[in-house]
């Protein structure tokens, strides 16, 4: 297994403990019940390596700190509901 980007690893860090940590302060269920789940879903991508895939999660963690939907994903089958008005989308009935 390769060593990740130094680099790379103190943008994550640094999203984690600075940016993403920091907002959980604020949630509106609180503190205790924000920092599991986010350390969960950084430790669910920690196996990453590959240089694209680090920064396509720090984006990923870019747009949950700024409040923006996710960006579309690559998979043509797999539907992105945030292309569409929730009243006008296609896929509901």
């Amino acid at each position: 297994m390769s060593t990740p980007n130094p680099e790379l690893r103190r943008q994550v860090i640094a999203i984690y403990k600075a940016e993403l940590l920091h907002l959980g302060k604020d949630y509106p269920q609180g503190f205790s019940y924000f920092r599991p789940r986010l350390h969960r879903a950084f430790m669910a991508n920690a196996h990453l390596r590959d240089e694209e895939d680090v920064r396509r999660g720090i984006a990923r963690a870019e747009f949950v700190k700024k409040g923006e939907p996710p960006p579309p994903t690559k998979n043509p089958t797999q539907p992105n509901f945030f292309l569409y008005p929730f009243s006008s989308s296609p896929f509901s009935s």
